[in-house]
């Protein structure tokens, strides 16, 4: 075993495992392989060991949800289908939210008011996540009087449901994507360990009825990695 760091191995090493990864032999959220274990199979020093970690918590496969100690995969998952009733959506196995903030917001940002009104409105700010991962943290704004209060209590299914009920046929959602690096409190409630940066997508929502009124507004800020994105373009003569 080399005493020192090896950058060319690194590559090689860094490689193998992406493709295992790539090919399924590491199911997704499983415990990855440590430094230790890699410096042992590869023949390699700590320090290339945990240089290939590192690498490929950057890339996207794995992610460290307990401490740099434990890393787990990452692997491929469907995105949204964001027509699909709230918790429903097939990219979550083991959906859960977590309420982080439910109240009364007397002066909503000026992003949300342009479509809402000045206030006041309710704000409900709750993490959101899939099995053992927190995969988004979500802020919504919403009529003081709308129905999903009851849901920061007890969050569950059909929450668009409830909200046709109560509102009328629901047209739709408006979304804008936009991809960035987490800010200090974004990395935290990921529990991004260490300097890597972490991207995101932040995803502004704004739903409306059929009548045209605009019922909720959300942003909703998710782990990039935890994203496959799949689209169909009809092709169009002009």
């Amino acid at each position: 075993m080399s005493d020192g760091y090896q950058p060319r191995r690194w590559d090689e090493i860094f490689k193998t495992l992406q493709q295992e990864i790539d090919q399924g032999q590491w199911p997704p959220d499983t415990i990855f392989l440590t430094a230790e274990a890699i410096e042992k199979r590869f023949s390699v020093s700590i320090a290339t060991a945990n240089r290939v970690l590192q690498e490929l918590e950057i890339g996207g496969w794995l992610y460290g949800a307990h401490g740099v100690r434990e890393r787990r995969v990452v692997g491929t998952r469907s995105v949204s289908d964001r027509t699909t009733e709230f918790l429903r959506d097939p990219a979550w196995k083991h959906p859960w939210v977590q309420t982080l903030a439910a109240e009364v917001d007397n002066t909503p940002p000026n992003w949300v008011t342009q479509w809402m009104g000045t206030g006041p409105l309710w704000r409900w700010k709750a993490l959101q996540g899939d099995g053992i991962i927190i995969v988004a943290i979500s802020e919504g704004w919403y009529a003081v009087d709308s129905p999903v209060r009851a849901y920061a209590k007890a969050p569950g299914p059909n929450f668009y449901g409830l909200l046709e009920a109560h509102y009328g046929l629901l047209a739709g959602f408006q979304e804008t994507v936009s991809a960035r690096l987490a800010d200090f409190d974004e990395r935290k409630a990921f529990h991004a360990i260490g300097r890597a940066p972490l991207l995101v997508l932040q995803i502004d929502r704004v739903t409306r009825t059929r009548m045209g009124n605009v019922i909720e507004v959300v942003r909703l800020v998710d782990r990039a990695s935890h994203y496959h994105l799949q689209y169909e373009v009809p092709y169009r003569h002009f």
